[in-house]
């Protein structure tokens, strides 16, 4: 029995060691291939925050033209300060003419009295 056991611890060790020079290569292909990997996602990474970084620049210059083009424009007190003064000379234009079509009717009227007596007398 003890000449069997070392055979087949023999075998067991052989099998073993033959299993792990298999696997060994197995392995170090595995390693290579994310090695690769990692390189590849590296570059992918680089050139996506480049990509990322040039958007940025862009959406920073867009946003200074909006801020520099903002300025130019009227705030909306300025709008309802040069409303109510429109309104207002709506509202004295309005007077104006309500006076003028006053002042006509009553030279009607009083101008067809005129006239009126002016024919009876």
């Amino acid at each position: 029995m003890t000449g069997g056991g070392t055979d087949d611890i023999k075998a067991l060790r052989e099998f073993v060691e033959q299993y792990i020079a298999n696997h060994a290569k197995e392995h170090e292909l595995l390693g290579m291939a994310l090695v690769l990997a990692r390189e590849v996602s590296e570059k992918d990474l680089m050139r996506t925050s480049t990509a990322l970084e040039k958007r940025l620049e862009g959406m920073n210059e867009f946003r200074a033209q909006l801020t520099d083009a903002q300025a130019t424009y009227a705030t909306r007190g300025d709008m309802k300060a040069l409303g109510d003064k429109y309104d207002a000379k709506i509202d004295g234009i309005n007077r104006l003419v309500y006076m003028a079509v006053g002042v006509v009717l009553f030279i009607g009227m009083f101008s067809g009295l005129i006239i009126y007596f002016i024919r009876k007398g």
